[in-house]
């Protein structure tokens, strides 16, 4: 029988080294361009992967990933930025769904952000996970919310779209991955979770905010999922 891992994912070799550290020793194995590193994480078999940057990178990773290991659970974790006041930097979203912001088809009557083929906008994220994440949240002293994820492939720098990506689709983060992993999940049927830790805000010098906080970012929101395998992580097998 396959072995049901978890998968941890992340965008940038600097939202996975967290979970390379901790795991140690781990096997690589390759799948195309993908390499995945397995290893155990608090006594959980896990599979680490960086999926790179951008929709088209997370899906086919995640598409690689599920059709070779069949993970029970993926968690991606990162850096985002804020699309409100009340998310400032280094706080951290817990996903309760994700959508795209950057799909349109309202010239044909849709919806901004419905998906063709599964006809949604919202992609949903397993709510006890979501749950688990925000316990672990607070028990690592992390500022969460509950929260959308809206997903696109551009580096949002105006405060001004953000404003406006937030009023139409009400999210509270904006990313380049998100909403593309949690659509690969929701066809595959595969639970997923989404923790992203604000790296730049909604008013200031976006690109100069990420280059400084972006590290500690990403180290925060692997660092709640890590906190999330020690607490719940021998109950997910």
């Amino acid at each position: 029988m396959q072995e049901r891992r978890i998968a941890l994912v992340g965008a940038m070799p600097m939202e996975v080294e967290p979970y390379l550290t901790r795991i140690g020793d781990a096997r690589r194995e390759e799948c195309g361009p993908f390499v995945f590193h397995l290893g155990t994480a608090c006594g959980v078999p896990v599979a680490v992967l960086c999926c790179g940057i951008g929709k088209v990178n997370a899906a086919m990773a995640v598409q690689a990933l599920i059709g070779r290991l069949a993970p029970g659970l993926v968690l991606h974790s990162g850096v985002g930025g804020s699309l409100t006041a009340g998310l400032g930097l280094l706080d951290a979203l817990i996903a309760r769904d994700c959508v795209q912001y950057d799909v349109d088809t309202t010239a044909l009557g849709d919806p901004p952000g419905m998906i063709s083929t599964i006809d949604r906008v919202s992609l949903p994220c397993d709510a006890a996970v979501a749950d688990g994440l925000m316990a672990a949240a607070r028990e690592a002293g992390a500022s969460a919310k509950f929260g959308r994820v809206a997903t696109g492939d551009r580096f949002l720098s105006s405060a001004e779209e953000k404003r406006g990506i937030a009023e139409a689709f009400g999210a509270l983060t904006c990313d380049q991955e998100s909403a593309a992993i949690a659509q690969v999940c929701f066809v595959h049927n595969v639970p997923c979770g989404v923790v992203r830790a604000v790296s730049d805000a909604t008013d200031g010098a976006h690109g100069d905010e990420f280059k400084v906080y972006a590290p500690r970012a990403a180290e925060i929101a692997a660092g709640i999922v890590w906190r999330f395998l020690e607490k719940f992580g021998n109950n997910l097998q």
